[in-house]
């Protein structure tokens, strides 16, 4: 007697499946309010930005890569660079 072989209705864990793969709504959304707040600290402080984007490419690259690192705005990371700069305690 042959063995009988029956497919069992998976959608459920399907579906389960491709929701660890989709990014969830709560942290798409916390994302978009990080980068609102972190834009409107910039929008705040004109000179800042005006001063980010006169420095030579390498250094603003550097400064974004110690506010990644240090988990410092880039607000405050312009601001130590400012204060190293003019060497203002």
């Amino acid at each position: 007697m042959a063995k009988r072989f029956e497919m069992e209705d998976n959608s459920s864990h399907l579906e389960g499946v491709g929701a660890l793969f989709k990014g969830s709504v709560k942290k798409d959304e916390q994302q978009k309010e990080k980068k609102e707040e972190a834009l409107a600290d910039l929008d705040d402080d004109k000179e800042l930005v005006n001063y980010l984007f006169s420095m030579e490419r390498g250094l603003q690259k550097k400064l974004k890569n110690m506010s990644t690192n240090s988990r410092k705005s880039i607000k405050e990371i312009i601001l130590i660079a400012i204060k190293s700069h003019y060497k203002i305690e």
